[in-house]
């Protein structure tokens, strides 16, 4: 019973450095998700993307923080790394509409119609009265329509 009791007392005194530090790298990934979304509010645009980044080598699991520099990446139309971020928040949380959303817009404006409208229904599915999302779908698929070659 002795060994037993010191047995569990060492694993606990083992074991809180490891919560600590998993509190601390979730606090460090809060933090300059934070910093980023400020930065990007004042137009600081590298400082964001460094924020973002420096977000999830604290936390590889932080979806949001995937979300914010997959956008920062849409807006400056690096699509591809867009594209990479927001799949990669969509693995993490996949009832993420955002995700599906700007990932559905990245592939629009790199002409890749098919799978936009593909993460588009899935945004309708997760937010069925998204009105944006309809007409988007709508407008690509006339666009679709009209650039087919004439047979």
């Amino acid at each position: 019973m002795k060994k037993q009791a010191i047995f569990v007392c060492l694993f606990i005194f083992a074991a809180i450095p490891f919560i600590y530090s998993q509190n601390s790298i979730n606090n460090n990934a809060n933090l300059y998700h934070e910093r980023g979304l400020e930065h990007q509010g004042r137009g600081e645009t590298e400082r964001a993307l460094a924020a973002f980044t420096r977000a999830i080598s604290f936390d590889s699991k932080y979806a949001d923080a995937y979300n914010s520099r997959g956008f920062l990446y849409f807006e400056m139309r690096e699509l591809d790394k867009a594209i990479i971020d927001f799949s990669t928040a969509i693995k993490l949380a996949p009832r993420s509409s955002f995700a599906y959303n700007f990932r559905g817009s990245a592939y629009a404006m790199k002409r890749e119609y098919d799978k936009a409208i593909a993460d588009w229904e899935v945004v309708l599915k997760l937010d069925p009265d998204n009105k944006n999302t309809s007409n988007l779908i709508k407008a690509v698929r006339q666009l679709k329509g009209s650039s087919s070659p004439a047979g």
